[in-house]
C-alpha cells in the first residue's frame, strides 16, 4: 500500500513536470505555421492541463479551472471568451438531468423498475445476465452520471450473485458483474442523454452538425452498433464465464424484492410521470422545436415544485466541480479554431488525414487511437474533449461527419483493461466488496474493445445511407 502511494506521488510530481515543461516550451518557441503567440501561449496552457489531468495532479476541475485562468492571464484571452463554454446547453441539460434522476431514485422507482423487469427472465444465469443488459438499456438515456449508473448496477449483480450462491470470484459472479457493466454503462453511448461523456461531445460538436443530432437521430444513427455490440458482449459473457454458472435463482427471491416496494407511492407516480414525459420531449424534439436542455430544465424544477428533492439539495444532486469542469473542457474546440490551432493542427496532421481516406481507415484509425490514448488520459471526457479538437479539422478532409467521428471515440474509450484506466468501471467494482479481482475481468475488456470496433465498422454503410459519410 505504501508503495502504490509512493508510486502515485511520483506520477504526480512527473506529469507536473512535463506539464511545466510544455508550457514554457510553447510560450518560448517560435509560433508553428499559421499560429502566432498567442495561439502558441494558449496551445501550451492545454498541453499543460493535458499532461496534469494524465498524471492525476489535481482533480479534473482544479486543473480545468487553472487552464482557464491560463488562458486568460496568460493567452490574454477576454474573460467572456474564455468563460463561454458555461453557456453551452450541454452544460445545464446534464445539471437537470441529474437533479431529476437523484429525484427519481430517491423516491425507489428505479428499484422497483429494476426487480420488476428482473423477475421477468429465467433464473438461471444466462436469464440473469439478460436481465441486467435489459435494466440497464432502460436507464442507460435516464440517469446522466454513467457512474452511478454503473454502480446501481454492480450493486444489482451483487445482490443476485449472492441469492445465486455464486463464490467469491467465480465465473458466475463475474460474468453478472460485467454484464451489468455492459448493460448499465457501455450502452449509454447509444444515447444523447446516456452520460456526461455523450454531452460533453455534443459540445464539441459544431453548431451546424449539433443542430442535425437530435435525440431520436442519436438513437437511429447507434442502432446497429448497439444491437451488434450487446448482442455479441451477451454472447462473449456467456461462453466465459456461464459454462461453470450452474445454479439457479431462487424465483421467489426476485418476486420477494419487488413486492417488498408495496404500492407505488404519490411521488414515484410523479417521478414516472416526468420520466416518461422528458422521453417524449426527447424523441420528438424536432417535431416540438423544444431543446433536450430545456426540457431537463422543466423536469428539473417540477422535481422541487412537486417535493421530490428539498431545496438545500441542490447542493448535493449535481457534483459541482463538474460544472466547472465542462465549462472549460466544451470550449476547447472554440479556443483552437479562434487562435489558429485547428489550423495548425489541419497543415500538420495531413499524414494521418491521408490516411482517413475512406471511411473504415477513419473509423478504425480513431477507435484504436482512441483505446491507445486511454492508457494515458484516465477521464473519459478529456479523451472525448482532445480527441475531438484534434481530430475536427480533419473531419472535413475526410468526407465523414464529426458527429461519426464522436461516436467512435465514445464506441471505444470504455475500456477497462488497466486497472485505474477506467474512472466509472472502477467504482463499480468496489461495490462487488472485495468479492472480485480486475484480473478476472480483463478478458472481457478485450472482447469489449474488439466487439465495439467491429460493430462501429459494420455500422459504416448504416450511416452513409444517414448522410453522415
Amino acid at each position: 500500500m505504501q508503495n502504490r502511494t509512493k508510486a502515485s506521488k511520483t506520477k504526480k510530481y512527473i506529469a507536473a513536470g512535463a506539464g511545466v515543461c510544455l508550457l514554457l516550451l510553447f510560450c518560448l518557441m517560435s509560433p508553428l505555421p499559421g499560429m502566432e503567440a498567442q495561439g502558441m501561449r494558449i496551445l501550451g496552457s492545454v498541453l499543460c492541463a493535458i499532461a496534469f489531468w494524465a498524471g492525476g495532479v489535481f482533480p479534473d476541475w482544479v486543473t480545468a479551472a487553472g487552464l482557464a485562468i491560463l488562458w486568460i492571464v496568460l493567452g490574454k484571452v477576454p474573460y467572456a471568451q474564455a468563460m463561454a463554454g458555461y453557456t453551452s446547453g450541454s452544460v445545464w441539460l446534464v445539471i437537470w438531468a441529474c437533479c431529476m434522476a437523484e429525484a427519481v431514485e430517491r423516491t425507489g422507482l428505479f428499484s422497483r423498475i429494476s426487480w420488476g423487469i428482473i423477475r421477468l427472465f429465467r433464473p438461471d444465469f444466462k436469464g440473469i445476465a439478460l436481465s441486467l443488459f435489459a435494466v440497464g438499456l432502460l436507464f442507460a438515456p435516464l440517469i446522466p452520471s454513467a457512474t452511478a449508473k454503473a454502480v446501481l448496477g454492480a450493486a444489482l449483480a451483487e445482490s443476485l450473485s449472492d441469492a445465486m450462491g455464486y463464490d467469491p470470484h467465480s465465473d458466475g459472479r463475474c460474468g453478472l458483474f460485467v454484464a451489468s457493466f455492459v448493460g448499465f454503462s457501455v450502452s449509454t453511448a447509444a444515447f444523447s442523454t446516456g452520460s456526461v461523456f455523450t454531452y460533453t461531445l455534443q459540445g464539441m460538436l459544431p453548431t451546424e452538425v449539433l443542430a442535425t443530432v437530435s435525440w431520436g437521430r442519436w438513437l437511429l444513427s447507434s442502432l446497429p452498433w448497439l444491437v451488434l455490440t450487446l448482442g455479441i458482449c451477451y454472447a462473449g459473457i456467456c461462453l466465459l464465464y456461464g459454462r461453470n454458472a450452474h445454479t439457479q435463482l431462487d424465483a421467489s427471491h426476485t418476486q420477494d424484492m419487488h413486492a417488498s416496494h408495496g404500492p407505488m407511492t404519490r411521488k414515484e407516480k410523479i417521478a414516472a410521470a416526468l420520466l416518461a414525459g422528458c422521453v417524449l420531449l426527447w424523441i420528438f424534439e424536432r417535431q416540438t422545436g423544444i431543446p433536450a436542455a430545456a426540457t431537463s430544465m422543466t423536469a428539473g424544477v417540477l422535481c422541487f415544485a412537486c417535493g421530490l428533492l428539498k431545496p438545500e439539495d441542490l447542493k448535493t444532486a449535481f457534483p459541482w466541480g463538474l460544472f466547472l469542469y465542462l465549462g472549460v473542457i466544451l470550449n476547447l474546440g472554440t479556443m483552437f479554431a479562434a487562435y489558429g490551432i485547428n489550423d495548425m493542427l489541419q497543415t500538420e496532421l495531413q499524414p494521418l488525414i491521408r490516411l482517413m481516406h475512406s471511411p473504415v481507415s477513419a473509423v478504425l484509425l480513431v477507435g484504436i487511437l482512441t483505446i491507445l490514448v486511454r492508457f494515458l488520459l484516465v477521464s473519459q471526457t478529456v479523451t472525448v474533449a482532445i480527441l475531438m479538437a484534434v481530430l475536427l479539422p480533419a473531419a472535413g478532409q475526410t468526407g465523414t461527419s464529426p458527429f461519426i467521428l464522436g461516436f467512435v471515440i465514445l464506441a471505444t474509450e470504455q475500456i477497462w483493461f488497466a486497472s485505474y484506466e477506467n474512472t466509472v468501471f472502477s467504482p463499480a467494482l468496489a461495490c462487488m466488496k472485495g468479492t472480485l479481482d480486475h484480473r478476472k475481468t480483463v478478458k472481457a475488456s478485450f472482447v469489449y474493445a474488439g466487439v465495439a470496433l467491429l460493430a462501429c465498422l459494420l455500422s459504416i454503410p448504416w450511416w452513409r445511407m444517414l448522410g453522415y459519410l
